[in-house]
């Protein structure tokens, strides 16, 4: 089970998906938990918007709104504890950047592994893990979604092909003398 530590006496939960602290708890969609974590491998660093989509909900096509949403909702989550000095940021035409003073300190509970101290801002998924900070990795389009675009795109023509030939069938039986 991996936690982080969001600042002092914050936790950040992926299982429970839960944020708290020894006053409150809040609970977190699974979109917004997905959306954290993300932010906590990558803090101080542009997100784009694509690599947030897919890595939050995969293969399914969704719009803009959708992010939007799920990072309106982290907001006021994370507003709800007075002490966490972070903020969420707006990149136009770009993405997200999780402004982060304190480094996400991740650890796994049932190892009781702590990151290594080297003084980075990248948060780590255990000692072995590398760091998610290589831009050519934030910015690759994963294939999947091409896949499913190329799919759509036959399915509309495969479509259109039907509704012309059904078309063409139903005038040539129609008599029109």
């Amino acid at each position: 089970m991996k936690d982080y530590t969001l600042g002092k006496g914050i936790q950040f939960n992926l299982i429970k998906c839960t944020i708290s602290s020894e006053q409150q708890e809040v609970m977190l969609g699974s979109r917004e938990t997905k959306l954290l974590e993300l932010f906590c491998e990558n803090p101080n660093q542009v997100l784009n918007k694509t690599l947030m989509t897919d890595t939050v909900w995969g293969a399914v096509v969704v719009s803009e709104t959708s992010l939007t949403k799920a990072i309106s909702n982290l907001r006021k989550a994370l507003s709800r504890f007075s002490n966490l000095v972070c903020e969420i940021k707006t990149i136009p035409k770009e993405g997200y950047i999780f402004i982060f003073e304190n480094k996400c300190e991740n650890w796994n509970v049932e190892e009781n592994i702590l990151p290594e101290k080297d003084g980075s801002q990248t948060a780590y998924l255990n000692k072995n893990q590398e760091s998610h900070t290589d831009n050519s990795v934030l910015y690759k389009k994963p294939k999947n979604r091409v896949k499913v675009s190329f799919s759509l795109i036959s399915l509309t023509i495969f479509s259109s092909l039907i509704s012309s030939a059904v078309t063409a069938t139903v005038l040539g039986l129609i008599n029109f003398s």
